[in-house]
């Protein structure tokens, strides 16, 4: 339960996780990056659940996913209504690694 409130505009993701297992991310908010930059992005990661998001701003993408090591990263409980492009697959990433749990 965190919010990510900017004084200036940043065109870096709000979340970045690197080689990170077994983590959970819930009911949070951030402002949106500049320059078309996921909201989340996640590097060679696994067990990775991020649930309750939703936005009141139109998102271009909300999560990219880097690496050919990703793997169980569950999205459960999110309103995507206003994000364009749920998840990009970058550098080897498979759409395998991505379960949508019970989204809206």
């Amino acid at each position: 339960n965190f919010s990510f409130n900017l004084l200036v505009p940043d065109a870096r993701p709000a979340i970045v996780l690197d080689d990170c297992h077994h983590i959970r991310i819930r009911n949070f908010d951030a402002d949106i990056p500049t320059r078309e930059q996921p909201l989340v992005r996640i590097m060679e990661s696994k067990d990775v659940t991020i649930a309750g998001y939703q936005s009141i701003q139109s998102v271009a993408n909300f999560l990219r996913l880097e690496g050919k090591e990703c793997s169980d990263i569950k999205l459960t409980g999110n309103d995507f209504s206003r994000v364009n492009e749920i998840v990009s697959y970058r550098d080897g990433s498979s759409e395998t690694a991505v379960k949508m749990l019970s989204n809206f």
